[in-house]
């Protein structure tokens, strides 16, 4: 599991991955650490106990489906890409997650 604490600086990759549900499975890691491969369409986390925050990068993806919902999310969600198309429901009940869908960032 990646919360391991020997795994926490090192960055992780999925490779030729399309689609990503790993929805209520109680995991717990840093977002923030994880690396996604650029032809990834399909990313269903909610429902996790994720922390950290939306990785930068993730504004490069095409995606067609997000969820990040129900974690343990903070930070500003970052702008651009395939992230603005996504509604509330995508990003809520995290943390302190905050940015457009949701409230502006104080």
């Amino acid at each position: 599991m990646l919360s391991n604490a020997k795994h926490a600086s090192r960055k992780t990759t999925l490779l030729y991955t399309f689609t990503v549900d790993l929805s209520r499975n109680l995991l717990e890691f840093n977002l923030s650490k994880v690396v996604f491969s650029k032809s990834l369409a399909v990313l269903d986390l909610n429902n996790n106990k994720l922390f950290g925050s939306i990785p930068e990068e993730m504004t490069s993806l095409s995606l067609q489906l997000f969820n990040v919902s129900y974690n343990r999310l903070c930070g500003k969600i970052p702008v651009g890409g395939s992230l603005q198309r996504f509604d509330y429901s995508t990003y809520f009940h995290n943390r302190c997650l905050c940015g457009a869908p949701l409230e502006s960032c104080k």
